[in-house]
């Protein structure tokens, strides 16, 4: 792992690869005890901040609070309880014109966006105290042995942006707490989360028996945290006499740094996410870096996007559907219409600058906005749980991690197009993405038709004026003739 404790000269030759007209990096050591807590703060649920905060004109301000995450012991109790909580240290930057991101280290995880007071990002607890229709719930592992995630635990989703980092499927790290940096220019703050694939820090994954949430045993030959499935190579290898799949092994240690950079800026009305990814090494390295964001949904939520034409990768899913998909079906449209439970991709890449959905609350919704160049093809994955009825609580296989609030979750990436298809870091290289998570406050009526969603949608992306930092690398020219 890397510590913040490390001088910055010993990220020297892990962050500054020659001659590569790398973007500026400050991993500043956060002192020990900058990642403590203030006492006299709490951020823990939407009601808790129902008033806008402003800053002085010009300014952003970084705050140390709490954020308190809820549990349940098992999917069995996704709906009934017992819930308990836990509060962990949290960071919030807050601008002039009302915009606040919240973060904790878990996941690399944006636990909140808001805009007026209102977060615009699904959590997975309940979040408003006087509404009995707002269930009492918790987060916890589910999955664990299918081979689905790539921790054999299982997965566990609190909710919010995280950064997906070496594997398809949430990351190797989503329940790892990422080491925590700042950077401060005027009318800008950026916190940075950080870390390095490295054998060391893979190690780290493992739960032991005394944990609270321990691995599976799995299989003494190859004992070990991660699955086997899509996340390993189909050749056996021989282990003491035995041949056996090698856990992991379609994801061999990249000795990359990993990087997720959160900024706000005085005057913008939506948060910056940058994924960054540095190979120091002098060997190309294989694997895969995501966004992953949920945003809450109601029946009545749609998904706005100017996207023409959609493919599925997976034969499970809506196995009567041609592989690719013109999106011009209604049933589609609206996450919580899908016949089951399903993921889509973009293809060939994504069309337009922006991928939104509507909370379904008549007016509100939010925008993931990425670039638009020829050069820079972006791309993302669509989840939803569907229909209720495909997938209560409770019910059989990874259904029955379904959380009892619903929320719509687009994946996005510049480098990878789809879940196990991993992409070239190159060695001494750094590749990056930018993107802008707009909150939009008015506007997204349930009764707007989809190309009445996609004009407001776009009037808000243009009135925002977002501009970000080119893709890289980005496509290379093709070889002379």
């Amino acid at each position: 792992m890397i510590s913040l404790l490390l001088p910055v000269s010993a990220f020297g030759l892990l962050l500054q690869p020659p001659a590569l007209g790398a973007p500026k990096f400050s991993l500043r050591a956060a002192s020990r005890q900058s990642v403590l807590p203030r006492m006299e703060a709490s951020v823990d649920s939407q009601a808790s901040t129902a008033t806008e905060e402003k800053t002085a004109p010009g300014t952003v301000t970084r705050e140390e609070t709490l954020y308190k995450l809820a549990f349940v012991e098992s999917p069995a109790q996704i709906t009934t309880g017992p819930v308990t909580y836990k509060e962990v240290p949290a960071w919030k930057l807050t601008n002039d014109v009302g915009m606040s991101v919240t973060v904790i280290q878990q996941g690399a995880c944006a636990v909140k966006v808001e805009k007026g007071g209102k977060n615009y990002l699904w959590e997975n607890k309940k979040t408003k105290p006087d509404d009995p229709n707002d269930p009492e719930t918790g987060a916890c592992y589910y999955g664990a042995d299918s081979n689905n995630f790539p921790l054999k635990r299982g997965l566990i989703l609190h909710g919010g942006i995280r950064a997906a980092a070496v594997t398809a499927e949430h990351g190797l790290y989503y329940d790892t707490e990422w080491p925590i940096s700042f950077e401060e220019e005027e009318g800008s703050r950026t916190i940075i989360f950080t870390i390095r694939d490295t054998d060391e820090q893979r190690a780290k994954c493992a739960h032991g028996a005394d944990d609270p949430y321990p691995d599976p045993p799995g299989n003494p030959v190859t004992p070990g945290p991660f699955s086997v499935g899509q996340f390993s190579q189909p050749t056996p290898v021989n282990v003491e006499g035995y041949d056996v799949i090698e856990p992991m092994s379609f994801y061999p240690t990249t000795d990359c740094v990993f990087q997720a950079r959160i900024t706000l800026r005085a005057g913008e009305e939506f948060v910056r996410f940058k994924m960054v990814v540095v190979n120091p090494t002098k060997k190309d390295a294989l694997g895969e870096a995501w966004f992953p964001q949920t945003y809450p949904i109601t029946e009545d939520s749609k998904i706005i996007s100017p996207q023409r034409m959609r493919w599925k990768r997976d034969g499970w899913c809506f196995p009567d559907i041609a592989q690719l998909f013109p999106w011009d079906k209604e049933e589609f449209v609206k996450p919580l219409d899908w016949p089951t439970d399903g993921i889509f991709y973009d293809f060939p890449s994504k069309d337009g600058k922006y991928h939104a959905v509507s909370s379904g609350d008549g007016k509100t919704g939010c925008a993931c906005v990425t670039r638009v160049a020829p050069d820079e093809p972006q791309f993302t994955k669509l989840w939803s749980w569907g229909q209720k009825a495909s997938g209560d609580e409770g019910g059989e296989g990874l259904s029955q991690g379904r959380p009892a609030t619903e929320y719509y979750e687009p994946w996005a990436s510049a480098f990878n197009f789809a879940f196990f298809q991993r992409a070239v870091f190159a060695a001494d290289t750094v590749s990056s993405f930018e993107m802008a998570v707009l909150p939009i406050d008015e506007g997204l009526s349930n009764d707007k038709t989809n190309e009445e969603l996609r004009e407001t949608v776009e009037a808000a992306v243009a009135n925002a004026n977002i501009e970000l930092e080119p893709t890289k690398p980005g496509l290379k020219p093709l070889p002379a003739e």
